[in-house]
């Protein structure tokens, strides 16, 4: 996925998304499309140390939640490590909840979160 982005992610429907401040890269998130009940898979969201405290996490995490209710998602689901307990802290104000680890690809990650999206109101 890292080595290949465009068809790891892009070719397949999905999203990456840059944080940029004063001209220069400082955040990514990705949303991978999964097959199955139409859900995406958050990954790879990360900021730079010197701009961490700046809520350019929360901005990622915005635009990837806009951008999966925009595609017609119904969920998004995401792999961490119990030891990321900022980055589960903020998944958890997003939502994101805890479920059962299951379909786990990625070895360092211990732990499994899903987000359910619902529709607006206004929505039929």
């Amino acid at each position: 996925m890292i080595n290949n982005p465009e068809e790891a992610i892009l070719n397949c429907r999905g999203f990456i998304f840059f944080a940029k401040y004063n001209n220069e890269i400082v955040g990514t998130v990705s949303l991978i499309k999964l097959e199955e009940e139409n859900p995406f898979e958050l990954a790879k969201l990360a900021v730079t140390e010197k701009y961490q405290g700046l809520k350019i996490g929360r901005r990622l995490m915005e635009k990837c939640i806009e951008a999966a209710k925009l595609e017609g998602a119904k969920k998004i689901v995401l792999f961490t490590n119990h030891k990321l307990t900022t980055a589960i802290e903020l998944y958890k104000k997003f939502g994101f909840a805890f479920v059962s680890l299951e379909n786990n690809k990625y070895l360092e990650d211990d732990l499994k979160m899903e987000l359910e999206i619902k529709k607006p109101i206004n929505e039929n």
